[in-house]
């Protein structure tokens, strides 16, 4: 999603990313392309590192659920 970036979500990825360390935050304020315009919606979100054997990020969990309402 392109409307996501000057965001901050890409510095938080890279973040858990370096450090293994899980992000999660409620209400997160998001603005994505709806019907050609952009409206802003609220998110819970996680980003779940997952491990390899020796303890490395091996990849990113991402979840986002709306609960704008």
């Amino acid at each position: 999603m392109p409307e996501l970036k000057g965001q901050g979500f890409d510095q938080l990825l890279k973040n858990v990313i370096a450090t293994g360390i899980p992000f999660n935050a409620p209400e997160v304020a998001v603005e994505i392309r709806r019907d050609d315009h952009l409206s802003t919606i609220y998110v819970d979100l996680t980003y779940q590192p997952q491990k390899g054997a020796q303890g490395e990020v091996s990849g990113i969990l991402v979840v986002a659920t709306d609960v704008t309402q």
